[in-house]
């Protein structure tokens, strides 16, 4: 794989109660201070893989009062772990093959109130970001991960080695007034794009 210039790959996988998460380190304290923040009633995570960054948001979850699903379509030994622990694993693909949400998804989303936090982290960011936008209401947030804002800013940076999502990508919400960016910087730092619905 080519990594952009000067990147530390031990810098993509962290830990969190033992179960690895492909994340930056920071990645936990920056979603926690977020989470406990906004209050979401409703986290919605896609792409759980091993499961270290749904269990943390799992954990924050509680604290603020917000319920969290975490989707795959894949299992792993250490969702067990998960589920042992409370967390709402669940395997299952809620997408139709034009990347739409399922209708059973989109009921039991809109069950829960504004503010929600979307977070499209599977094998498809781009369309499962647009999925959750078709969904959301103003006051939700909706996140991406593996994100740079372009290819130069994906070379010349030494914070990620995945560029799977760019801003040209979210562009026509962005200057449409459907969406702006939340916390730049902090997101930034740990290689995630978050947004807030207007």
């Amino acid at each position: 794989m080519l990594f952009p210039n000067g990147f530390n790959d031990e810098l993509s996988r962290s830990i969190y109660k033992g179960v690895l998460a492909c994340q930056r380190p920071e990645v936990f304290t920056v979603f926690d201070c977020f989470i406990q923040n906004i209050k979401p009633s409703l986290i919605v995570e896609i792409g759980t893989c091993y499961g270290g960054l749904a269990w943390a948001l799992h954990d924050s979850g509680l604290q603020a009062g917000s319920k969290l699903i975490t989707y795959d379509i894949l299992e792993r030994d250490s969702l067990t772990d998960l589920r042992n622990a409370g967390v709402d694993v669940r395997l299952e693909d809620i997408y139709t093959k034009d990347y739409q949400l399922k209708s059973k998804a989109i009921s039991e989303f809109n069950s829960y109130p504004s503010p929600r936090l979307f977070l499209a982290d599977g094998g498809n960011k781009i369309a499962e970001f647009a999925a959750f936008i078709s969904l959301a209401k103003s006051g939700d947030f909706i996140g991406a991960h593996d994100f740079a804002y372009s290819d130069l800013d994906f070379r010349n940076s030494s914070i990620w080695g995945w560029a799977e999502i760019q801003e040209k990508d979210i562009q026509k919400w962005l200057y449409s007034s459907k969406l702006n960016y939340y916390a730049m910087d902090q997101f930034r730092s740990i290689a995630w794009v978050m947004t807030q619905v207007i």
